[in-house]
C-alpha cells in the first residue's frame, strides 16, 4: 500500500488495500513461512553454539577441540544474518514492485527477479552494499540530530505517527530505490509506469506531473 501511495502521490488505504489484497495476502504468507525458516535455523546454531561453550563457561570442561565447531557456528550464525538482510532487500526493492505491478502472487515475481539477479549477479550486491551505507547514514544522522538538541528531537521521533511524518522524505526515498533501480533493465521491471487510476480513485488525487 506504502508503494502504491508513494507512486501516485495520494494518501489511501482501504482502496489500494482491496486492490492488491490478494498480492498482500500472499506476501504475509511468504514472510512468514520464510521467517519460521529462519527462526530454525538460527536457534539451531545458536543452539550449538550454547551447547559446546556452556561446559567451558562453567569451568567444568575445557575441550580445546570445540573451539573450532563454535567459531564455524558463530560464522554460519553471521552469514545466516548477512543472506536474511539480503534476501529481505531483495524483495522489499525488487519483488515487491514487480507484484505491484503486474498484481500477482509472491512466487511468481520472484522467477522473473532471479532470471535478472542470474545475470547482473554484481549490480545487485553493489545495490544491497549502498543501501547498507544509507541506513547506517540515516541513522547516523538522527543519532547527530538527537545528540546535538539534548535528545529533545527525540520527543517527537518516538511518537509513533508524528516520528512517521517527520522521517516521511526518508522512508519515500529509500521505498523508490529499488523501482528506479530496477527499470534500467527494460520495460519489463519498469515498476515506474504510469498505472490507470481506478474510478473510485480518479477524484482529488494530484498527479505527480502536475502543477
Amino acid at each position: 500500500m506504502f508503494l502504491d501511495n508513494v507512486l501516485h502521490n495520494r494518501a489511501m488505504v482501504s482502496e489500494p488495500w482491496r486492490q492488491f489484497r490478494e498480492s498482500g495476502n500472499s506476501l504475509f504468507r511468504w514472510r512468514l513461512v520464510y521467517g519460521i525458516i529462519v527462526l530454525l535455523i538460527v536457534i539451531a546454531l545458536l543452539g550449538g553454539v550454547a551447547a559446546l561453550a556452556w561446559p567451558m563457561i562453567q569451568g567444568d570442561d575445557f575441550n580445546p577441540s570445540s573451539i573450532p565447531w563454535i567459531i564455524a557456528l558463530a560464522t554460519g550464525f553471521l552469514l545466516v544474518f548477512l543472506v536474511v538482510g539480503y534476501i529481505s532487500t531483495m524483495l522489499g526493492n525488487f519483488v515487491v514492485p514487480l507484484m505491484h505491478r503486474n498484481k500477482v502472487t509472491a512466487t511468481q515475481p520472484w522467477k522473473t527477479f532471479l532470471a535478472l539477479h542470474a545475470s547482473k549477479t554484481g549490480s545487485f550486491v553493489l545495490f544491497f552494499l549502498w543501501t547498507i551505507l544509507i541506513s547506517l547514514g540515516t541513522a547516523a544522522a538522527v543519532f547527530a540530530l538527537v545528540f546535538g538538541t539534548c535528545c529533545i528531537a527525540a520527543i517527537p521521533l518516538i511518537i509513533p505517527y508524528l516520528g512517521t511524518v517527520i522521517l516521511l522524505p526518508i522512508h519515500v526515498f529509500v521505498r523508490l530505490l529499488g523501482p528506479e533501480f530496477l527499470r534500467q533493465f527494460g520495460g519489463e521491471f519498469d515498476t515506474l509506469v504510469s498505472h490507470p487510476t481506478p474510478p473510485a480513485l480518479q477524484g482529488g488525487i494530484t498527479s505527480p506531473s502536475g502543477p
